[in-house]
């Protein structure tokens, strides 16, 4: 309950009372929009650090892809190189178009 000053009396009393009641009125529209508005810059935050760790993820995937190609390639150029049937004079070489392949070496 809101303590009054002593000299406050009747209709001072009437007047003060609803002089502060539009004050907390005041207020609390105030701290509600500020609440509100306080809402909607977090939100805003969290949407923007969800599609940062969104794009974080594709690149994490694309580079997990690329980094299983590399090692399934390096595993069929051992396995070539080391094939019992084919291994002498064999070389890893570089085809024109970039790619590595095993290749005979002739001497």
């Amino acid at each position: 309950m809101l303590s009054l000053p002593g000299s406050v009396r009747g209709a001072d009393r009437v007047i003060w009372q609803t002089r502060t009641q539009i004050q907390g009125a005041m207020m609390d529209k105030k701290l509600k929009a500020l609440q509100r508005k306080l809402e909607r810059m977090e939100l805003e935050h969290l949407r923007q650090h969800a599609f940062e760790l969104h794009q974080r993820v594709e690149e994490l995937e694309a580079a997990t892809e690329s980094a299983e190609f590399w090692q399934r390639h390096a595993m069929d150029l051992q396995e070539a190189l080391h094939d019992g049937e084919f291994a002498t004079h064999r070389s890893v070489g570089l085809t024109k178009a970039g790619e590595l392949m095993v290749v005979r070496l002739d001497a």
